[in-house]
């Protein structure tokens, strides 16, 4: 079960109350961090993840371990995908038809890497190796943000 919420960056930290009192009806959940940084619930029985990018923010929620980025969709460099990218993924983008779809197609395996990180706790550089295109995400797309969400 994979709930995702929606908000401004400038309101993205309220959404962690608003989960932790729809799902649990706790208004004051406490939330840690592990010695990685990785947000938690102290009492909950619920996992989640925060992003936010430009004007907008997620939180996705789980009982399971989860983690989940978005971002805003800007123009890159070519060689960022060939510095940080497995061979597959590479090919994954350069198949695109299009400059558009190359783009789109960069976005969601750079929202992928970081969802995946951000899952085991450890943030982006823990899965810099791992090839994204062989797990299983949701994703989507809205033509100006990727969102990919990863629960273990």
């Amino acid at each position: 079960m994979i709930k995702l919420y929606r908000s401004s960056a400038a309101q993205a930290h309220d959404l962690i109350p608003l989960a932790a009192k729809e799902l649990c009806g706790v208004s004051d959940a406490k939330v840690l961090r592990t010695d990685k940084g990785k947000p938690y619930f102290a009492d909950l029985d619920i996992c989640f993840s925060l992003s936010h990018s430009g004007d907008r923010a997620i939180l996705a929620v789980s009982k399971k371990e989860i983690g989940a980025d978005i971002q805003i969709m800007r123009p890159i460099s070519s060689g960022v995908a060939r510095r940080f990218f497995t061979e597959n993924e590479q090919a994954y983008i350069a198949a695109a038809c299009s400059e558009e779809e190359k783009l789109r197609r960069f976005y969601e395996v750079w929202t992928k890497k970081e969802a995946y990180g951000k899952a085991l706790g450890g943030g982006l550089s823990d899965s810099l190796k791992c090839d994204v295109t062989k797990l299983d995400f949701y994703t989507e797309c809205d033509g100006e943000y990727m969102i990919s969400v990863y629960e273990k």
